[in-house]
Formats: structure tokens, C-alpha cells, sequence
């Protein structure tokens, strides 16, 4: 009997007085990727690479980089009971912490690590 909005979603339609809670980092894991925006464009348009690239986002793209080697790596999908967030400190470092669950919710797994970066992102 409720609903979960993205907090941006609630400011961009003037209808902040509707929150009635805002999740922290700690109760709720999202899925992976959750909220970040992906673009696709072509290998061979230079031009719009060009403009595109200006977009991008270095922390964020780290962070969803982590989160999707963390998928990738139990081979999930979108069906699959999986969540990941990856944060970056103050202090240079990364932290991620993830979930894995039996379809039926009955078993869970859970995984948190803090180190530098690259030791999470795997291209």
C-alpha cells in the first residue's frame, strides 16, 4: 500500500510536500545503476561522442561501473534479486555494498567493501 518516487521526480513536478520520508544510503539498497542516466551513441560518430562526453559524470560513472561489475560478475539480469550501490568517500576511497536473494526472498546474501576505485571497476 505505498509507492517509492525519486526524490528529483517529486522536485521537478513542485510536489515536495507529498515526501513523507527519504531513504538514506543504509535502509535501502537500489538496483544496480539505479538512477544513473546511459547514453548509447554510435563507436564511429566522433561528433557527437564529442558532445556527449561533456555530459558525463567521472564519480558517477565509477560508481555505476562498480555496481554493473558487481552484476556482471553473478552474471544477473533484470530479473534476477540482485541490488548494488557504490559510494565515494571523502578520502578517495569507494565503498559498495551488495545483495543477492533467492527468487523467493527466502535466502540473502549480502557483500560491503571499501578500497581504491580501480579495484572495483573492471572493464
Amino acid at each position: 500500500d505505498a509507492t517509492l518516487l525519486a526524490l528529483a521526480g517529486l522536485k521537478r513536478m513542485s510536489m515536495t510536500d507529498c515526501i513523507t520520508k527519504i531513504l538514506d544510503w543504509d535502509e535501502m539498497l537500489p538496483a544496480v545503476a539505479q538512477g544513473a542516466i546511459g547514453i548509447q551513441v554510435r563507436s564511429d560518430d566522433e561528433r557527437t561522442i564529442r558532445f556527449i562526453k561533456a555530459l558525463n559524470h567521472k564519480e558517477t560513472k565509477d560508481c555505476v561501473e562498480c555496481e554493473r561489475s558487481f552484476l556482471a560478475a553473478l552474471d544477473g539480469s533484470c530479473k534476477t534479486p540482485i541490488a548494488g550501490q557504490a559510494q565515494l568517500l571523502g578520502d578517495g576511497l569507494m565503498h559498495f555494498r551488495g545483495l543477492v536473494a533467492s527468487p523467493d526472498g527466502q535466502k540473502i546474501f549480502r557483500v560491503e567493501r571499501s578500497g581504491a576505485p580501480a579495484y572495483f571497476i573492471k572493464v
